[in-house]
């Protein structure tokens, strides 16, 4: 595809190509992603919280955090020293 340079092109030098190869690609990227967004808490465990819409990441981080205060309180000192 090619579009003008200049208004009134008329000559080939007067025109600019343009590709269009990746657009199609786009577009069936965007058609993949749309379908697979339904089905997407089905594919990945609800333990897995990263890069899914709903799912905050640092609901993660705030859950390690919270073991890791409990943990030695549960197991005692025990437990480190051997």
């Amino acid at each position: 595809m090619v579009i003008p340079k200049t208004e009134g092109a008329h000559t080939v030098g007067e025109f600019q190509p343009i590709s269009l190869f990746n657009g199609v690609f786009k577009v069936i990227t965007k058609v993949l992603a749309t379908r697979l967004l339904n089905k997407i808490d089905n594919l990945i465990n609800p333990s897995n919280t990263a890069f899914i819409k709903g799912r905050p990441i640092l609901d993660s981080v705030e859950f390690v955090q919270e073991i890791i205060t409990t943990v030695p309180k549960t197991v005692g000192q025990d437990y480190y020293s051997n």
